[in-house]
Formats: structure tokens, C-alpha cells, sequence
């Protein structure tokens, strides 16, 4: 059995509100950090909401499906001139990237997750990494999880041949 790890997560959305669950889950000390200075709000209209994407909510929170998500029949594209182009029958679940992010956010809790501490880099050392914030400020921690988004400091250092 490995000790509980101090982990640091960056960013606060849907990712890293997930991984901060699976983490906090196994026994792991966890806390998020969010850039914004306020609550996400919400993005965009519709999402697809996926078994991977709903599996944290409905098998280990146990929220409802029925009440993240609603089901379409079909999928129909349209090309500009509202011509159907495709006209398949499925069964699709939708949701709203806000429902989902709340049922995280409310899942997780608002006492280690930490609005306004943009993540801006990280030093490692054999056993630890420690988490640089823009106000000048760190912390320690055993494992950093980097889900700061697309504009990600991690990814651009890490993989900087991936393009966003």
C-alpha cells in the first residue's frame, strides 16, 4: 500500500475536478488549484457526454444519469444549406458542460479547491515537485497533475510539438 501522496492539481474544470476525485478516492491528500479568480462558468451549449465521461458521477457519486443528461435518438448533420448530410439512428447522451462541472465541483467540495492560483510552473527534485503560482508563492507536493486547459504551461514545456 503506497502512503497517502500531498498532490497538487492544476486547473479546475472538468479534468481536474476528475482527477482530483479518483485521487482523493484512493486515500491521496488533494487540492486544486484554479486559475480564476471566480467559479467556471458555463461553456458552450452541449456536450456528449460519454460513458468515460460520466462513470465518475453515476458509478461513484451516485448521481442519476437521467438527471445529468438527456438522450437523443439520432444524429443529424446538416450541411450550409440545411441539407441532411448524415441521418443516423443512435442512442446518444447530451449534457451541459455546466451540469456536469457543478455535480464535480459539489462531488469534490469547495474547501481544497482554490480559486485565483494560476499555476505557472513547476521544480522537481528526486521525491517532490514543487507548484509555482503567479503571485510568487509555492507549495510542495508528492505529484502534480497538470489539467490547466488548453493554454497549459505543462504541455507547451513538456510537448512542445503538440499545437493547441
Amino acid at each position: 500500500m503506497t502512503p497517502p501522496l500531498k498532490v497538487a492539481v492544476a486547473g479546475g474544470s472538468m479534468g481536474g475536478l476528475t482527477a482530483a476525485l479518483l485521487l482523493r478516492d484512493q486515500g491521496h491528500d488533494v487540492t486544486v488549484y484554479e486559475r480564476s479568480s471566480e467559479e467556471l462558468q458555463q461553456r458552450g451549449a452541449g456536450i456528449g457526454f460519454l460513458p468515460d465521461s460520466y462513470r465518475y458521477l453515476v458509478e461513484r457519486a451516485g448521481r442519476s444519469l437521467a438527471d445529468l443528461a438527456t438522450v437523443t435518438h439520432g444524429i443529424r448533420y446538416l450541411d450550409r444549406h440545411d441539407r441532411v448530410v448524415v441521418d443516423v439512428p443512435c442512442s446518444y447522451h447530451f449534457s451541459s458542460w455546466n451540469t456536469v462541472y457543478r455535480n464535480l465541483l459539489a462531488e469534490f467540495g469547495r474547501e481544497r479547491y482554490l480559486l485565483g492560483r494560476e499555476v505557472v510552473g513547476r521544480d522537481e527534485s528526486d521525491d517532490s515537485v514543487t507548484v509555482r503560482f503567479a503571485d510568487g508563492s509555492s507549495v510542495a507536493a508528492d505529484l502534480l497533475v497538470a489539467a490547466d486547459g488548453v493554454g497549459s504551461v505543462f504541455r507547451q514545456e513538456l510537448m512542445p510539438e503538440v499545437r493547441h
